[in-house]
């Protein structure tokens, strides 16, 4: 999926702030909010991507009013939580439990051994040390049809309890780069509030705050592409994905 498509898809996707599990029904959004996302797009190239998007089947176009409005469609939806597992009801609704994938051979010798870390990885497991992987939860029916299919006789996975020895939130935290997210969270959360308050009672975005908001949400669909989506957990005080981009959406409609 490319990068402008991303970008006009993840705007579009339902956010709620009292309830981050329970995501709105439809975010809508009209033409000019929309392009407001990608400035450098000519607008003919604009609408030929509104265009794409709806053939694809991404979007679906409503007439509300005599005015043209965008919604995410259940398909676009779907796809979108591909592109940003953090957006997942399934990571939402996370609460600290693991599962875990051990290796019975040694992965260096076995090239279907070094497959199945690349699989691992990409489907969201965590890898704890060389021969062992962590998925927050429960395996997805992807890797499990893999693990039974072609490695039923070369891994044992597991169901984790409670951790008794050590500080599970400084080992994983190192894994998943915990203080990356908190980090680029916490800081794009306090430059938003900073620019919700430098618009103030005018509404009214100027030049220079339009630069902002550009910048802020390209740091943010950039950096959510490759979060982990735990950071509720370890972090519930702290802004997530789902509140951050409530906060840009209400500034677009400014």
């Amino acid at each position: 999926m490319k990068d402008n498509t991303r970008k006009i898809l993840l705007f579009l996707y339902p956010t709620a702030e009292s309830d981050q599990s329970k995501p709105d029904d439809q975010i809508l959004l009209n033409f000019v909010q929309l392009r407001f996302l990608l400035p450098d797009l000519s607008s003919s190239g604009f609408k030929s991507l509104l265009f794409y998007l709806e053939k694809k089947q991404y979007l679906l176009k409503h007439l509300i009013n005599e005015e043209q409005q965008y919604s995410l469609t259940n398909y676009g939806r779907g796809q979108l939580e591909e592109q940003f597992p953090a957006l997942s009801i399934a990571r939402r609704n996370w609460h600290g439990d693991w599962t875990m994938i051990v290796f019975l051979q040694a992965i260096r010798t076995d090239q279907n051994f070094r497959y199945l870390r690349s699989f691992l990885l990409k489907n969201g497991c965590f890898a704890l040390n060389r021969g062992i992987f962590l998925y927050p939860g429960q395996l997805n029916d992807l890797v499990l049809a893999e693990l039974n299919g072609r490695y039923r006789q070369g891994v044992m996975v597991y169901k984790l309890g409670d951790c008794i020895v050590g500080d599970e939130q400084i080992v994983i935290g190192q894994k998943i780069a915990l203080n990356d997210s908190l980090r680029v969270y916490s800081g794009i959360s306090k430059e938003l509030d900073e620019l919700i308050e430098i618009i103030g009672s005018t509404k009214k975005l100027r030049d220079q705050s339009k630069l902002d908001f550009y910048s802020i949400y390209d740091r943010f669909a950039t950096f959510l592409a490759e979060d982990s989506g735990l950071i509720h957990h370890y972090y519930p005080q702290v802004d997530g994905p789902l509140m951050l981009l409530s906060k840009l959406q209400k500034v677009a409609k400014i």
